[in-house]
């Protein structure tokens, strides 16, 4: 036997296996075990002794995506009143909230001027058992005519009144198919048309070539279980959302006064009531 070539052949192949066993190691690290079948069941049975119920597809990836700089919609009180009520009867301005009127139309712009509220007083019936189809051009038509934009949104959540026979629509801002929170447009529409609208909106201005990492979705479940105020309910949705509130952005001593910040990745939790979550 040639135990030169045998002992070259078990080094390269002692080299062989320790590559082998390291790729192993290196591979097992990076994978992270609450995308486990039985890490899940537990949380799952964890949050079920707190009467909390997961119906909604639980995300089993390691998200990571760039920061957004957003800045909230500003207006001018006085050129809003005209786009909404044309020629106003009344100005009424206290409580940091600017009233403008006409018959029975009313709009309030408050929040330095960061959110708008719209009421009609309107008795006229224009339809008749309103379709999802009708609705959507409801909106569409009423943010066209006050010069809104109608391509950066999508409806976070729906309800309907059969006693008033009022649909409850809420929007919320998109960017890349992405949920934006927390920025809303809100429309409550019945057989006369719009009689209420609520906006408060954020633009998206630029995006951080970095990325901003986060926790898996079945780990931020378990955070569910010390909430008091979600016990009792049923998690119907959890996407990966852009998340901005100027509550927990450090950069203002004053929160009332920002107007602009960055919005980071995070989780949006939805409940069965349509009350949300949010967890980085």
């Amino acid at each position: 036997m040639d135990w030169s070539k045998a002992k070259s052949i078990l080094i390269i192949a002692f080299i062989i296996t320790n590559l082998i066993l390291g790729y192993v190691l290196v591979e097992n690290k990076d994978i992270d075990e609450t995308f486990n079948k039985e890490f899940i069941e537990d949380v799952k049975a964890k949050l079920l002794e707190k009467n909390i119920n997961v119906i909604a597809e639980i995300p089993l990836d390691a998200p990571s995506l760039p920061k957004l700089t957003v800045e909230y919609e500003v207006y001018n009180p006085q050129e809003l009143a005209m786009i909404f009520l044309g020629k106003y009867d009344e100005k009424d301005e206290k409580y940091n909230k600017k009233v403008f009127k006409s018959g029975d139309e009313e709009l309030t712009v408050f929040d330095n001027n960061r959110k708008l509220l719209y009421t009609f007083n309107n008795s006229e019936e224009k339809y008749n058992n309103l379709s999802e189809s009708q609705l959507k051009l409801i909106v569409e038509n009423f943010l066209k005519d006050k010069a809104f934009r109608t391509d950066d949104f999508k409806l976070g959540d729906y309800d309907y009144n059969p006693m008033t026979k009022t649909h409850y629509l809420e929007y919320i801002k998109i960017y890349n198919g992405r949920f934006v929170e927390e920025t809303y447009m809100k429309f409550n529409i019945n057989n006369t048309g719009v009689i209420a609208f609520e906006r408060y909106w954020l633009e998206t201005k630029e995006v951080t070539d970095s990325n901003f990492s986060i926790s898996s979705a079945p780990n931020v479940l378990l955070r569910l279980i010390s909430k008091i105020d979600v016990m009792g309910k049923t998690i119907t949705d959890i996407d990966l959302c852009y998340y901005f509130s100027v509550n927990y952005d450090y950069q203002y001593v004053n929160p009332k006064n920002a107007m602009k910040g960055q919005a980071i990745p995070a989780w949006r939790i939805k409940f069965s009531d349509g009350t949300k979550k949010f967890f980085f």
